[in-house]
């Protein structure tokens, strides 16, 4: 009974031993899986505020940009051999990372992008016949767009994002989301600015063919004039236009293109959207901020600010 009893504790001894160790593992695999959801989550904090970071710094260029140009002698003018178009690597050139001390930058990313809105065609102020020229935008599209601009009232900001002209009647994929050789609508319309001109220094090839009276030569003669490459995309060598007018001239185009460039036509902007993006763990986690600015002078007026992350 004796050696019963004892292998009895012995093996109730064992089981606790078990049953203590499985415990503990657990803990620590728990433990393991919590520390690593706290150094993504911060990883995650860090991307977000490097983007954030970066979107800040290219307002200020933004914000610099008319000191600037009247520094440099060309005040009132928008256009791809600026500053703001050609900005630096906030890694390489200013070292951003490396501001609190040592950091690994290998395969990361922070960086900011500006696009000129007035360089694209605004649902919201574009005339009726230059929305009517536009490739993949039909008559009953257009007229939506007419009507619900004519019923807004208010700040008449009728279209609130480029992503409700998707809905509207005979806008299709195919044209939404554009080819290989034509950029889609969303590429080419915005919902800022006020006027709704286009600034021909920054509108690609497929918004200066919605000019009514050019053609494809027009736009291509244009692009060549300013240096641009035939989708009027990048800068080659970077020759804004500073007066509409001399530049037609020098064009010698015909009466009808040079009244209809100049009515529906200007040189500089006022509204831009500034992409930051940021990254950690070699891109496995990236960080996005989107800001639609207005600039007049130097003052930067902020409209929208939108982010959004991704990654593992």
């Amino acid at each position: 009974m004796r050696t019963q009893s004892k292998g009895f504790v012995l093996l109730s001894v064992v089981w606790v031993v078990a049953l203590l160790t499985i415990i503990v593992l657990g803990f620590g695999h728990r433990a393991m899986l919590e520390r690593r959801v706290a150094a993504h989550n911060m990883d995650r904090i860090q991307a977000q505020y490097l983007a954030r970071g970066a979107t800040q710094r290219g307002m200020v260029e933004l914000r610099n940009k008319a000191a600037l140009d009247r520094f440099m002698g060309r005040p009132g003018r928008t256009s791809f051999d600026q500053r703001w178009k050609n900005p630096p690597d906030l890694i390489e050139d200013e070292a951003i990372f490396l501001l609190g001390g040592e950091y690994e930058v290998e395969d990361e990313i922070c960086e900011y992008r500006i696009r000129d809105e007035e360089g694209l065609i605004s649902v919201n102020h574009a005339p009726r016949e230059v929305l009517e020229n536009l490739d993949g935008l039909g008559f009953r599209a257009v007229g939506e767009i007419m009507s619900r601009r004519q019923s807004t009232t208010g700040r008449g900001q009728a279209f609130m994002s480029i992503e409700e002209i998707r809905n509207l009647d005979g806008v299709d994929d195919r044209y939404w989301e554009g080819t290989r050789d034509r950029p889609g609508l969303r590429d080419v319309l915005t919902v800022w600015g006020t006027d709704g001109r286009i600034n021909i220094n920054t509108a690609p090839a497929a918004v200066l063919e919605a000019i009514p009276e050019l053609d494809g030569g027009d736009v291509e003669l244009i692009l060549s004039a300013m240096g641009r490459d035939e989708d009027g995309l990048d800068a080659a060598r970077g020759r804004g236009v500073r007066d509409i007018a001399v530049f037609l001239d020098e064009l010698n185009f015909s009466v009808d293109k040079r009244a209809s460039v100049e009515r529906h036509g200007k040189v500089d902007s006022s509204f831009f959207t500034v992409t930051g993006v940021a990254s950690q763990r070699r891109g496995t986690i990236q960080a996005k901020s989107v800001a639609a600015v207005e600039i007049r002078d130097e003052d930067i007026t902020v409209l929208e600010w939108r982010e959004d992350y991704g990654g593992a």
